[in-house]
């Protein structure tokens, strides 16, 4: 899940009753949106049954629509959304056919480490417009005897 994603207004609107005029560019984190209490009850305690409709009342209403958004939303939407959840499920029923998990001791709080890679991309030269894929065996940049 991405920690922050961006947005770019594309009309005159109004978010939280401040103006945005068109062209503003917006930030918004996903992981502090899911941790809001007054969207979810408890937001720090893993419950998946906070999605089962018949839970939902007063105490524990449903969360609103779009609340979560591991994948975004809208014409942005991560097209992998339904093959991230798909190896999520399998993934977690194959860890769980092996192993026992347990939960850390109440006084540990796990906490994510949110970090951000930035790779330049290697095996990957344009030229005339084409990706070239070097040969199998050979590393570019890299001077081969002739053979």
């Amino acid at each position: 899940m991405a920690w922050f994603l961006t947005r770019t207004v594309t009309q005159d609107t109004h978010l939280g009753g401040q103006p945005l005029p068109t062209g503003t560019n917006l930030a918004y984190s996903p992981y502090l949106i899911h941790r809001r209490p007054d969207l979810y009850a408890d937001p720090e305690i893993f419950d998946p049954d906070r999605w089962d409709p018949d839970r939902w009342d007063l105490k524990c209403p449903q969360p609103p629509r779009n609340a979560f958004t591991p994948f975004a939303t809208g014409a942005r939407k991560c097209i992998g959304d339904a093959f991230a959840m798909t190896e999520a499920t399998l993934a977690l029923a194959t860890i769980t056919a092996r192993w026992t998990l347990r939960h850390p001791p109440a006084r540990q709080q796990v906490r994510p480490d949110p970090v951000l890679a930035l790779m330049r991309q290697r095996h990957h030269r344009r030229e005339r417009g084409m990706p070239q894929i070097p040969e199998r065996g050979r590393c570019p940049g890299k001077v081969h005897p002739a053979e």
